[in-house]
C-alpha cells in the first residue's frame, strides 16, 4: 500500500549494473482485468502511462540511469493484469519509459513494453 522507496546503490556505473531483484507481491485479485485487444506490449506501457498512473496492483518497479537528483532516470516497472474478471491467471507487462531519461528535447524517449 502506498508509495515505494529508493534505495542509492554506490560504485556502480550503468555499463556494469546486472540487477536481480525479487518482489513479493500480495493481493493479486486486486489487479486491473486487461482488455482483449490490449496485445502490443509496447502500446500498454505508452498509453497507460504505468510508471506513474497507480492501479489496482502496481507499478513497481525501479529507477535506473538516475542523476543525483532524480532530474533525469528511466523507470523499468512491472504492472500485473488479471486475463479475466474473476480469473485467477494474471498477464505480466514490463515497461521500460524512457519519458524522464533526459531533460534534452531531442533526445528519442520512447517507450518499449514486453509481456513477462
Amino acid at each position: 500500500e502506498g508509495g515505494g522507496s529508493v534505495i542509492d546503490v554506490h560504485g556502480v556505473t550503468a555499463s556494469q549494473a546486472d540487477v536481480e531483484v525479487l518482489f513479493k507481491v500480495s493481493g493479486l485479485e486486486k489487479a486491473d482485468v486487461i482488455e482483449p485487444g490490449w496485445t502490443d506490449p509496447q502500446l500498454i506501457c505508452s498509453q497507460k502511462n504505468a510508471s506513474s498512473v497507480k492501479s489496482g496492483l502496481g507499478p513497481f518497479g525501479l529507477m535506473v540511469l538516475a542523476s543525483k537528483n532524480l532530474e533525469e532516470y528511466t523507470s523499468v516497472y512491472l504492472r500485473i493484469f488479471r486475463a479475466r474478471q474473476n480469473s485467477k491467471n494474471h498477464v505480466v507487462v514490463m515497461c521500460s519509459d524512457q519519458s524522464r531519461s533526459s531533460l534534452e528535447r531531442g533526445n528519442d524517449k520512447t517507450t518499449y513494453g514486453a509481456f513477462l
